[in-house]
């Protein structure tokens, strides 16, 4: 006999909202709480449901504002501010997007100033993406606020260059590990204690220094 209403599931359904910083924060320093109301409303959308969500600091190849409107290719993440001075984006021969992650030198720069924090650029993202875990905090009755199930912080990262004899193992230890510590304690600082942060490994590890690589 089909039993009538909610079909019990083993796992319930989940999906993500991805919240850019470039919307987050336009403005050095401006957190734009109108954007973040759209970004809880999408929360609601599953929550309202019954559906687990969580949220998704996206980016792709640093940021589009390091490319050219007649480039073949795009990127998200960092706001304008966060992605100036860099030179002009070029690929190359890149026969595939995500060949820009190695060869596009403006996303190599910007990628790699980022995870070395220069001016205070990585400081911002954190700062960014705990004023957003705020929001949705403060924004989502409690109820619904346990819906969402967790935080990725940053997908696909990847060292942009690497210095002079360093390892991919080396650059994950010293870089990318300080950083998932510094997301966890912002994040706990939002209210996201009971909530779990779901990090990524560097996406291209590399046993051996890449020959002729410099900071």
């Amino acid at each position: 006999m089909r039993q009538r209403g909610r079909p019990r599931c083993l796992t319930a359904p989940r999906s993500a909202a991805t919240a850019p910083w470039a919307w987050i924060e336009p403005r050095r320093g401006r957190i734009d709480h109108t954007y973040l109301d759209g970004v809880t409303s999408q929360l609601r959308a599953f929550t309202d449901q019954g559906i687990r969500v969580y949220l998704d600091f996206h980016q792709d190849l640093y940021s589009r504002y390091l490319f050219n409107p007649e480039s073949w290719y795009t990127g998200d993440g960092a706001p304008a501010w966060a992605a100036s001075g860099y030179p002009r984006e070029s690929c190359g021969l890149c026969v595939h997007w995500g060949q820009n992650m190695k060869s596009n030198t403006a996303v190599t720069a910007a990628t790699y100033d980022f995870w070395h924090n220069r001016d205070g650029v990585q400081d911002s993202f954190l700062g960014a993406a705990g004023a957003a875990l705020e929001h949705v905090k403060n924004a989502l009755p409690a109820d619904e606020f346990k819906l969402v199930v967790g935080v990725d912080p940053l997908n696909e990262p990847y060292a942009g260059k690497y210095d002079a004899g360093q390892t991919s193992q080396q650059w994950e230890r010293d870089l990318l590990m300080p950083f998932y510590h510094r997301f966890r304690a912002r994040m706990d600082e939002a209210g996201g204690v009971a909530k779990p942060a779901f990090v990524e490994p560097l996406v291209f590890p590399l046993a051996h220094p890449p020959p002729g690589q410099i900071s």
